[in-house]
C-alpha cells in the first residue's frame, strides 16, 4: 500500500484487508495534512461502516493525544483532522467523487458495486494528481467485469498491481475449516 498507486485485491472473506485499507487512510490522515480520503461502498451503510472502522482506530490510538492531529468531526460519514485532512464515505454510484480530488480512495467490496465500471471511471479522476487507489473485493464468478478487470491487471494492461489473498492466508485456516466452511454454507459434503 505504501509502494503502490494502483492496486486490485483479490481476496477471501474475512481477511481484514478493508481493515487495512482504513488503517493506512488513518495513517495518511494523520501525518500529514490536508489528505482527502474517499470510502466508497455498495451502500451507504457499507461506506459509513467503513469511516466507522478508521474513528475507532484513532479513538482507541494510545498516543492520539500526544503525537496525532484532534479529530474535530466525527460523524457518519464525515472525519475531519485539525490538520485539514479528510475521510469522506460515498454510496458506489455511477458518479461517486466527481467533484472531489483525493489522496486516497478505497473501492471495498467492488465486484458487487451496481455499476463497477461507472464508479471506476467517475472514482479514478480523483487520485490522478498522484494519489492512491485501492479496489478491493472478494470473487465474484468468472467472465464478469472484476473478473476481467483482475485478469487484465494479472497480465499487466491495466497497470494495477495485482494483489491475491487466499482463504488460507489466516493462519487458523486449515482443510478441515474450508470443508466445515463449505457444509455451513451450502450443505455440500464434497470437496
Amino acid at each position: 500500500m505504501e509502494r503502490d498507486r494502483l492496486i486490485v485485491f483479490l481476496k477471501a472473506r474475512q481477511l481484514g484487508i478493508s481493515w487495512l485499507s482504513c488503517l493506512y487512510a488513518l495513517h495518511l490522515c494523520t501525518l500529514w495534512p490536508r489528505q482527502p480520503v474517499l470510502a466508497i461502498s455498495r451502500s451507504q451503510d457499507d461506506a459509513d461502516a467503513l469511516i466507522h472502522r478508521i474513528s475507532v482506530m484513532y479513538h482507541e490510538h494510545s498516543d492520539k493525544r500526544d503525537t496525532l492531529p484532534r479529530l474535530v468531526a466525527d460523524n457518519t460519514g464525515d472525519l475531519l483532522w485539525d490538520n485539514d485532512s479528510t475521510v469522506t464515505s460515498l454510496t458506489a454510484t455511477k458518479n461517486a467523487g466527481r467533484g472531489h480530488a483525493a489522496a486516497l480512495a478505497i473501492l471495498d467490496e467492488w465486484a458487487f458495486y451496481q455499476w463497477p465500471g461507472a464508479t471506476l471511471a467517475a472514482v479514478k479522476p480523483t487520485i490522478d494528481a498522484g494519489g492512491k487507489l485501492f479496489i478491493i473485493s472478494s470473487a465474484d464468478g468468472l467472465g464478469t467485469e472484476y473478473h476481467r478487470f483482475w485478469q487484465k491487471a494479472v497480465s499487466g494492461a491495466n497497470g494495477y498491481t495485482p494483489v491475491f489473498l487466499p482463504w488460507q492466508s489466516r493462519p487458523d485456516r486449515d482443510n478441515d475449516w474450508r470443508d466445515r466452511k463449505l457444509v455451513e454454507s451450502s450443505g455440500d459434503t464434497t470437496t
